[in-house]
């Protein structure tokens, strides 16, 4: 299902903000997210030529923050209860970390100054206390630049039910 522009605008406007807006377009099928990017100028640095681990990780953080909403939004995992956008918005910058990167591959170069296209799959979501965790790989041209990322939802106080303290496989 491709996202619409006007909820990439919504989920991706802290990004806008700061000039660093890279996802165009976003297509969903949980649990995967396929986007279209591109990096007309870098908003830290004098250009490199190619696309470094920096905006590999915005370009991440933008494709599993539309994921992740989708999935939030819709009830698609299981053993969560569903989050209202308004809730997602309070919880995306603070409550949604990366907690581990593994298996960064740099196989070629990416002229990011051209649109080019990225894909962010979940896998295997459990959860402890108040937080879920979540296993996620991400691939940049088709195997050009691939590696794991694992993500943590943290619930405030109240939103979180102790009822499943782990969730085995939740896809």
């Amino acid at each position: 299902m491709k996202s619409d522009q006007n909820t990439l605008d919504s989920i991706l406007a802290p990004y806008a903000r700061k000039g660093c807006r890279y996802l165009l377009e976003a297509d969903l099928d949980w649990p995967v997210a396929q986007g279209v990017f591109c990096i007309p100028e870098s908003f830290y640095i004098d250009s490199t030529g190619h696309f470094n681990a920096v905006e590999l990780v915005i370009c991440y953080n933008q494709l599993s923050y539309v994921l992740f909403a989708d999935a939030l939004w819709n009830g698609r995992i299981k053993g969560m209860s569903k989050i209202s956008p308004e809730d997602y918005k309070k919880l995306q910058l603070s409550n949604m970390l990366i907690v581990r990167m593994d298996n960064m591959r740099f196989h070629k170069l990416i002229n990011a100054t051209h649109p080019f296209r990225g894909t962010v799959r979940a896998g295997r979501i459990t959860s402890r206390h108040n937080a879920y965790f979540a296993k996620t790989t991400y691939d940049f041209e088709d195997g050009t630049q691939t590696g794991e990322i694992d993500v943590a939802l943290v619930m405030p106080s109240g939103t979180f039910s102790e009822s499943h303290p782990a969730l085995p496989e939740a896809l």
